[in-house]
């Protein structure tokens, strides 16, 4: 998000509204086109009837497989990222977080 004293000084800037474009389904879905088979740590759920909640994506993690359910999960999930945690993980060598922050909108960035 771009803050209100940008576009009121004249400094060039992109407003991207992600709740209006992106639902929990869309989300789903675009993970899926993104990565599956393209990274060892993003998987299809493999079906338990055990489980109380529907797993949709289940990530590797390095001691295990870790179920995600993403329900509700955009609306959970609103925080602003610190800057220096998004610096990281775009230079992480795991290509599948890296390129999950490649094109992050930072205010510094503007």
């Amino acid at each position: 998000m771009v803050p209100e004293t940008h576009f009121q000084e004249g400094v060039s800037a992109v407003r991207i509204m992600l709740a209006v474009l992106v639902t929990d389904v869309t989300f789903k879905t675009k993970l899926f086109d993104n990565n599956f088979g393209k990274s060892v740590h993003f998987q299809k759920p493999k079906p338990d009837k055990k489980k109380k909640y529907e797993a949709y994506l289940e990530l590797v993690h390095y001691a295990e497989v870790v179920p995600y359910n993403i329900s509700v999960w955009l609306k959970k999930n609103k925080d602003i990222l610190n800057e220096r945690v998004v610096a990281i993980f775009q230079k992480s060598s795991n290509k599948l977080l890296a390129n999950l922050f490649e094109n992050y909108f930072s205010t510094d960035s503007v």
